[in-house]
């Protein structure tokens, strides 16, 4: 297998400026807490965020401040959304017995996936 590139919430300085905060402190990288940014900003330990929940909130979520504060349309989770409705909605209308080919593929997809992901972690 290739070696793929880290993932972008694996730390939290790849979100520098964009989706990671003062709060966010990794405690897998090996900094001790100590030494790390939310805690020299006065934070405790359960007051910090992991990378992933910083990446999740902030860049996937776009978590707004509050519930009075609705915030704008994710474009990129609207567009997913709109093309697994338009999916949907084609298989319907052609009919699930036109629609074989889907229907193997779908069913068949998710073992090759764990087949795969199996023989990586075997390995």
């Amino acid at each position: 297998f290739m070696d793929l590139p880290s993932l972008p919430w694996s730390d939290c300085s790849k979100g520098n400026g964009t989706w990671a905060n003062d709060r966010c402190w990794n405690p897998d990288n090996g900094v001790p807490f100590n030494q790390s940014v939310p805690f020299q900003n006065g934070l405790t330990e359960k007051e910090s965020e992991t990378a992933v929940e910083q990446f999740w909130n902030n860049e996937a979520l776009n978590i707004s401040e509050g519930i009075d504060e609705a915030g704008g349309i994710q474009w990129d989770l609207f567009g997913c959304l709109l093309l697994a409705w338009l999916v949907v909605y084609g298989v319907i209308w052609k009919g699930l017995h036109n629609s074989g080919k889907i229907l193997w593929f779908s069913a068949i997809f998710p073992y090759v996936v764990l087949a795969i992901l199996c023989v990586k972690a075997l390995t």
